[in-house]
């Protein structure tokens, strides 16, 4: 569990968070290199990506739309080819807040989970691990909108992979 030294909990945090998965016709090794290598990260996830694929190393985005979007993150951990955790740190380069401030209502490090299951020789299956946003009425949009960017992004991903090894 990542914590930050200021952050104490005298009881469970409860959100909402994304808990999806994909299948992907490819060993988790070169899935591993889509998901954390800014040659890879590119056909899939932004247009721009500056990536450091080391534990404690920064990856930096960009993405269009009708305005620029930025977002940092760091590796905070990553076992080779079969778990990857990002936390996010800047969103449009402002520091992204962990104490229910932001339009997330987040009071814990914003993280993605990526676990890699070789399920056999022909496809690997993805767990992602989005947390999360906060229960609350106000949060709804936010989750649904977190819950349709990872399903389009879980087939751009899919389809970048499949198509790259035809």
């Amino acid at each position: 569990m990542y914590l930050l030294n200021q952050q104490r909990y005298g009881k469970p945090v409860i959100a909402r968070a994304v808990n999806a998965w994909i299948d992907i016709e490819a060993p988790a090794p070169l899935i591993f290199r889509y998901l954390t290598e800014d040659e890879f990260l590119i056909t899939w996830w932004s247009k721009k990506c500056q990536s450091e694929p080391r534990v404690g190393g920064k990856v930096v985005f960009e993405w269009d739309g009708e305005q620029a979007v930025t977002g940092e993150a760091i590796f905070r951990e990553m076992l080779h080819p079969q778990r990857l955790v990002l936390q996010w740190t800047q969103a449009n380069g402002e520091e992204i807040a962990s104490d229910g401030s932001d339009q997330r209502g987040m009071r814990w490090l914003p993280l993605n989970i990526y676990e890699l299951w070789q399920m056999d020789n022909s496809f690997t299956r993805i767990h992602l691990h989005d947390y999360g946003v906060g229960l609350q009425d106000k949060y709804t949009p936010m989750f649904d909108a977190t819950c349709e960017g990872w399903a389009q992004a879980l087939t751009r991903l899919k389809k970048s992979i499949e198509r790259g090894r035809k």
